[in-house]
C-alpha cells in the first residue's frame, strides 16, 4: 500500500468536507424565505445547533443569533412589502426561551444563575426588536415597496394596493411584537420567581 497516496487521499477528503459546508454557508448567508437555497441555510443552522447542543451557554448564544437572523430576514421582507411568514421568527424565539426556562428551573444554583443571565440578555435583545418594529407601524406609505411598475397606472388603482400592503405589514409586525412581549413577560416572571426563592432560602439559612 502506498502510504503517501493514502494520506493524500484522506487529506483531499477532509479538505472537501470542510470546504463544501463553508462554501454553502457563504452562498446561503443572505437568502430569504421563499428562495431556493433558504432550506439549505436552515439545514446548516440545525447541524451547527446539534453540534453545540451539549453546552447551554454556547447553545443559547447560538440560538440568540438565530433569532437575530430571523428578525433581519423578516424586516427585510417587511421593507419590501413582501409576504412574510413570521413563524420562522416566532419559533426561534420560543426555542431559546424554552431552553432558558428549563435551565433556570434546575436546582443547581450556578446553572440557574447562568440561565438568568441569558434571560437578561435575551430580554434586552427582544426589547430592541420591539422598538424597531414599533417604528415600522408608523412608516409613511411611500417607504413601502408595493412592486408597482413604472408604467402609468391610475392613482385610484395604486392607492388600494398601497393600503393593502401597509395593512399586511402592520399585521405581521403585530404578530412578531405579540410573541416578543409574551416572551419578555415569561422570562421576567421566571426571574422574579428565582429571586423570590433565593431570598426565601437565604432567610431560612439565617433562621437556622
Amino acid at each position: 500500500m502506498d502510504v503517501g497516496k493514502t494520506l493524500n487521499t484522506i487529506g483531499i477528503i477532509l479538505t472537501v468536507l470542510f470546504i463544501v459546508p463553508t462554501a454553502m454557508i457563504v452562498v446561503t448567508w443572505d437568502t430569504l424565505p421563499g428562495q431556493k437555497l433558504y432550506p439549505v441555510k436552515r439545514s446548516l443552522e440545525r447541524i451547527a445547533l446539534s453540534i453545540v447542543g451539549g453546552n447551554f451557554e454556547v447553545k443559547t448564544g447560538f440560538q440568540a443569533k438565530l433569532v437575530e437572523r430571523r428578525f433581519e430576514e423578516s424586516t427585510k421582507m417587511l421593507a419590501q412589502a413582501s409576504t412574510v411568514d413570521v413563524s420562522n421568527f416566532t419559533q426561534e424565539v420560543k426555542e431559546v426561551k424554552n431552553n432558558i426556562i428549563v435551565q433556570a428551573e434546575k436546582t443547581d444554583v450556578v446553572q440557574s444563575e447562568v440561565a438568568i443571565k441569558k434571560a437578561d440578555e435575551l430580554i434586552v435583545q427582544l426589547k430592541k426588536y420591539d422598538t424597531e418594529l414599533e417604528k415600522k407601524k408608523t412608516e409613511p406609505v411611500e417607504t413601502v415597496n408595493t412592486n408597482v411598475t413604472s408604467a402609468p397606472t391610475p392613482v385610484p388603482t395604486i392607492l388600494p394596493k398601497i393600503e393593502e400592503k401597509k395593512e399586511e405589514v402592520k399585521q405581521n409586525v403585530t404578530e412578531m411584537q405579540d410573541e416578543i412581549r409574551k416572551t419578555i413577560k415569561e422570562l421576567e416572571d421566571v426571574k422574579k420567581e428565582k429571586n423570590k426563592n433565593k431570598h426565601e432560602n437565604r432567610g431560612s439559612r439565617q433562621r437556622d
